[in-house]
């Protein structure tokens, strides 16, 4: 009944997979109810959720556009674009913060091109292995 983080949404999306889940935190933040999957109140029968998944598999149309969806959303969870957002949020608080003292880039940032190309292989080996999974699925039908 809860996603905290919302990973395993924008990681299924990341596959193309549109999803069909309870309208909890984590999932609310990643799903938008009819454009990239569906979202069900927390207290839905089984049945309400069977539904939901037997109407996604009849309507080819709206399966596809939530397939296109789905992947235009797992872009805006890129951790390149996730690392971008922290550090822009972590620089308005230290522009905000009154104990700053004055600190050159360097100062700041530091090590950022080092935490960056770790971030790079990463989201390769991930990307890797969405595709390999993503293939698989795909010979399998």
């Amino acid at each position: 009944k809860t996603e905290t983080q919302g990973m395993v949404v924008a990681e299924a999306m990341a596959a193309g997979t549109p999803v069909i889940a309870l309208d909890a935190t984590g999932v609310r933040e990643v799903v938008e109810d009819g454009v990239n999957g569906r979202l069900l109140a927390g207290d839905s029968p089984q049945n309400e959720f069977a539904d939901a998944i037997e109407s996604f598999f009849k309507d080819r149309e709206r399966a596809e556009s939530w397939h296109k969806a789905a992947l235009q959303t797992a872009l805006e969870f890129d951790r390149l674009v996730c690392a971008q957002r922290l550090v822009e949020l972590y620089s308005s608080v230290y522009n905000i913060s009154p104990f700053k003292k004055q600190a050159s880039m360097d100062d700041i940032f530091g090590n950022w091109e080092e935490v960056l190309k770790s971030l790079r292989i990463e989201w390769e080996m991930l990307s890797r292995k969405i595709n390999a999974v993503a293939k698989t699925l795909q010979s399998s039908k």
